[in-house]
């Protein structure tokens, strides 16, 4: 188990009316931030994190309650508390083919694994989108965030990856946009007006595997990999074998920090923005 928690020694608790809070659940991990997004330059009030070894997810409830009750200004009251789960069982789906008086027959048919009885249905569309993320997470973890919280807004990572798009560069290059955790991957494809033409999570065994579904999520929208623009954000190490490969694939690959820049970025340690980028920018939704 590793853990660690920044915390800007200046906050003033009676400024949290006006600060965002976000959770992020993972079976390997949770972490936090807050964030203070009403300056030119938004701020990092506190974050924290804790690798754990991969948890089933029957007790990921379990896990999450322990965490949570570590959690700096637990019993603050903020302006928006998220939580985002970076969890398997998701499909990222146009609005025109979703209904969402009927969530369960889409769940049954995406989530083999489905129960009515164990599981819960969240359908995640960002203010305006034409997108959205269904996703299944156990009831046993709804019921420990009712405990602990009033009121929260469910979120996937694939709805907070898609919000990107705004903040993506202009270009008249498609864009292929990358986040990666130790153990899955999820790619965005993205043509040169920004319309959303490719989604999907992989789950990761090897380094060799990021080149591979990131090349064959190119081909199979017959793009060529050295037109195309590969942004990188989250758990990826430049100089791992499957990322050199693809560099020497791709004429255009860079790692991306979401658009945006924080103050107390230095204060968490040494590692590069782009690597908690996917969660820092929670923020930014519009829910």
């Amino acid at each position: 188990m590793e853990s660690n928690v920044y915390i800007d020694t200046e906050v003033s608790t009676e400024e949290f009316y006006k600060y965002e809070r976000s959770i992020q659940v993972r079976l390997d991990g949770f972490s936090f931030s807050i964030i203070d997004g009403t300056k030119e330059v938004p701020s990092i009030i506190a974050y924290g994190e804790e690798m754990v070894v991969a948890t089933p997810l029957p007790l990921l409830s379990v896990e999450l309650e322990r965490w949570i009750q570590t959690l700096p200004f637990l019993n603050e009251e903020f302006k928006r508390t998220t939580i985002v789960f970076d969890l398997d069982r998701v499909i990222t789906l146009p609005v025109d083919l979703f209904n969402p008086d009927d969530v369960s027959s889409y769940c049954r048919l995406h989530f083999p694994d489905f129960n009515e009885q164990m599981d819960y249905c969240v359908w995640s569309q960002p203010y305006g989108s034409r997108w959205g993320s269904l996703f299944v997470i156990p009831i046993s973890i709804v019921d420990v965030l009712k405990h602990y919280f009033e009121q929260v807004h469910l979120v996937h990572s694939q709805t907070v990856m898609y919000q990107m798009k705004r903040y993506l560069p202009l270009q008249s290059e498609p864009i292929v946009l990358v986040s990666k955790r130790r153990s899955s991957m999820d790619v965005m494809i993205f043509d040169d007006h920004q319309e959303l033409k490719f989604v999907n999570r992989f789950v990761i065994n090897g380094t060799m595997d990021i080149p591979y579904y990131i090349i064959s999520a190119i081909d199979s929208l017959s793009l060529k990999v050295e037109k195309v623009d590969v942004l990188i954000m989250g758990d990826a190490n430049p100089k791992e074998e499957g990322v050199l490969f693809l560099q020497r694939q791709c004429n255009n690959i860079r790692f991306f920090n979401g658009g945006i820049r924080f103050d107390g970025m230095n204060y968490l340690d040494d590692s590069p923005d782009y690597v908690r980028m996917p969660f820092l920018s929670v923020f930014r939704c519009e829910l």
